[in-house]
């Protein structure tokens, strides 16, 4: 298993900017209803990019920096880029790409080849009835877009626009650009709100996934960026709209799943959340490798009508990493979705501008592994016997010392893909107590050690839930050493545990 073996992506997910009148950045309104004078307000992607300065500077927060030569980092916009589809309100979304890919990111220099774009249902001249009216503005932005990153961009028909569902490969990336907007039209009840993708766009993604080689699509982190929701969360129904999630999303998540993609990015309704989908149908007999749904609230809607109701609503992005080992069949998925602090929280005023902060709302942290059917072991490797107090008393006895040694506190572990940069995998080790038993008693502290290769031992203390945790990276097996110390004992007890590597196919 070796360090070129992974591939680590780092992802900027950035959804319904709105750039426009109700956008979050705008100068003040007056009582008349025009904007103030623009000067001393900060424009979203200074704020954005001062937020990543600091994220850089916490180096061993959420996830460590990223390095160029070790992580890729890419920009993905998942729609709704403007509030009407107008040009100048393009030209401000077009501003906010140049000034992400201006200047390093989080130890990365970004190029137009790593800003991904889909469009939203505010990103088209929905009032009108023919579809080439409705994208020629989009279309235009698209292509000068593609053009900055050398992609030919005749193809853009404002009357095809489903043609703009589309997959991007190379760098050991594969993304899938999905178009749910290509239906919408204002008048048309049925399609003003819900997503859409035709079989005819379905068809053309599997084309083009079953045409990369085996190295190019097994071998990379695989996204799929999209507007609507592909699947509609309960909380996020809204009475009178209908069903606004996206048409096919069946056929469109089993493509997806089929593939081994490991996540799924959209935006639409302002409300960030991350959840697993890993539904499994009885029917077949194909491994099911679990997706994460990541929705992305708002980063620049500034109407309150147009934002979720609830406590703690704000403006949002996210930080994503992956991290994929090909043939264990194991990714970590790690989102950090950032808030905007607009309003002191001592007394609830709001700040001016040049005080806006981004602060870690959540950090929704999970391995994501292939699941593999069970096959029971035959008969002649796996045979039964009677328990003997003759022949297993004597092993009975020393397992109850060694319980009695260490106070009825048992080391446990869980391995997942470490987001180290140049590690392979992380071991979190900590203390499960038996503290309903008589005989149970809480060390003062526990000393974690992996031998002299890691280069320091980990010291934790007794915390409200007595877990005792630590964290250790690496890249080949290794036995970890807990250490625990009582009150009145002056020798530490030992218990050991093993840090594996997940079997891999040859």
């Amino acid at each position: 298993m070796s360090v070129g073996e992974w591939r680590h992506l780092r992802i900027l997910h950035l959804t319904d900017l709105h750039f426009g009148p109700k956008h979050r950045f705008n100068p003040p309104k007056t009582a008349d209803g025009s904007f103030a004078a623009a000067a001393g307000t900060i424009s979203l992607v200074d704020s954005v990019r001062a937020d990543l300065v600091k994220v850089d500077a916490a180096a061993g927060g959420s996830a460590p920096a990223a390095k160029a030569e070790d992580v890729r980092l890419i920009v993905a916009l998942t729609g709704d880029l403007t509030e009407a589809g107008e040009s100048k309100q393009f030209a401000a979304a077009r501003a906010f790409i140049d000034g992400m890919s201006s200047k390093p990111l989080l130890g990365c220099t970004l190029s137009e080849n790593d800003v991904f774009i889909v469009p939203g249902n505010h990103d088209l001249a929905f009032s009108d009835e023919s579809a080439a009216k409705r994208w020629v503005e989009y279309c235009l932005f698209e292509a000068e877009h593609r053009k900055r990153m050398g992609v030919a961009a005749h193809m853009l028909d404002p009357s095809r626009p489903s043609d703009l569902s589309t997959i991007v490969a190379g760098d050991g990336l594969v993304v899938a650009q999905l178009n749910s907007c290509a239906y919408i039209r204002k008048d048309d009840k049925s399609e003003v709100n819900r997503g859409h993708i035709d079989t005819e766009a379905l068809i053309r993604l599997d084309e083009q996934l079953v045409q990369l080689s085996e190295q190019a699509r097994d071998g990379a982190v695989k996204i799929a960026l999209i507007h609507h929701h592909p699947v509609v969360l309960p909380m996020l129904v809204d009475a009178g709209k209908g069903y606004d999630g996206v048409v096919n999303a069946n056929p469109l998540l089993t493509l997806l799943a089929k593939h081994r993609f490991h996540a799924v990015l959209h935006g639409h309704k302002h409300a960030p959340h991350t959840f697993s989908y890993d539904a499994v149908c009885a029917w077949t007999s194909v491994p099911v490798q679990p997706m994460m749904v990541i929705a992305g609230g708002s980063a620049g809607m500034g109407d309150p009508s147009e934002m979720p109701e609830g406590p703690g609503v704000t403006n949002t992005y996210n930080i994503i990493d992956i991290k994929w080992h090909p043939r264990s069949y194991q990714a970590r998925v790690h989102v950090e979705t950032r808030g905007l602090v607009r309003h002191d929280k001592k007394d609830g005023t709001e700040l001016l501008p040049h005080r806006w902060h981004w602060q870690t709302l959540r950090i929704d942290d999970r391995l994501v592994s292939t699941t593999r059917p069970w096959k029971p072991q035959t008969q002649g490797n796996l045979t039964l016997r009677a328990r003997s107090d003759t022949e297993d008393k004597a092993f009975d006895d020393q397992r109850s010392k060694t319980i009695d040694a260490t106070r009825r506190n048992y080391l446990a572990i869980e391995v997942m893909p470490s987001l180290r940069v140049g590690q392979g995998y992380e071991a979190r080790v900590w203390i499960e107590g038996q503290k309903d038993h008589s005989a149970y008693q809480e060390p003062v502290s526990v000393e974690w050690s992996a031998g002299p290769a890691f280069g320091q031992v980990y010291r934790s203390l007794a915390s409200p839930g007595g877990a005792f945790e630590a964290r250790f990276s690496y890249f080949k097996p290794m036995l970890i050493q807990a250490r625990l110390y009582w009150k009145k004992r002056k020798n530490p007890s030992l218990a050991y545990i093993y840090a594996h590597l997940p079997q891999v196919d040859p």
